[in-house]
């Protein structure tokens, strides 16, 4: 099928930004964008030889502000399925599935919210729930449970 291995790329989305991503597997296979967590840049989840033999094309994207993805000031995370589009349009996707896990699985929900007919298929992976559910600790080591409340009193 015809591996590819490019990174460190960018397209330019309508407002002026620039949008990150990397793409690995073959460039004919079934379209997987992954949105990673907070430490995912280009943190590619399998060989090059899983990709091609389960034939899946797999594109990393950027959220804004992360690896070679501008900053988007007074962003909310209804913004992102626009850059994603973008993305997709830009590779000549029509129809793509995304993964998201941890801190990027909001931003894959929200895709399946604002995108519903362009996805083949949605997976959220240990995705990041809202910090005020109750009970949202409960059974975390004390060293992980005490960051929502981190994050809701120091967000910076």
């Amino acid at each position: 099928m015809g591996l590819q291995k490019r990174q460190d790329q960018t397209i330019d989305l309508l407002d002026g930004r620039k949008l990150g991503y990397a793409e690995y597997g073959p460039v004919a296979g079934m379209p997987v964008m992954l949105f990673g967590g907070a430490s995912g840049r280009y943190l590619k989840p399998c060989s090059d030889e899983l990709l091609e033999v389960a034939g899946v094309r797999l594109i990393l994207a950027e959220r804004p502000g992360y690896g070679l993805s501008d900053f988007q000031p007074e962003r909310t995370l209804l913004d992102w399925p626009d850059d994603v589009a973008q993305l997709a349009d830009r590779l000549e996707l029509v129809r793509f599935g995304v993964v998201a896990g941890s801190q990027g699985g909001p931003y894959g929900a929200v895709c399946g919210y604002r995108l519903p007919d362009r996805l083949t298929s949605l997976t959220l992976v240990s995705a990041l729930a809202p910090f005020d559910v109750p009970g949202l600790t409960e059974g975390m080591a004390p060293a992980l449970a005490m960051l929502p409340k981190l994050a809701r009193y120091a967000p910076f």
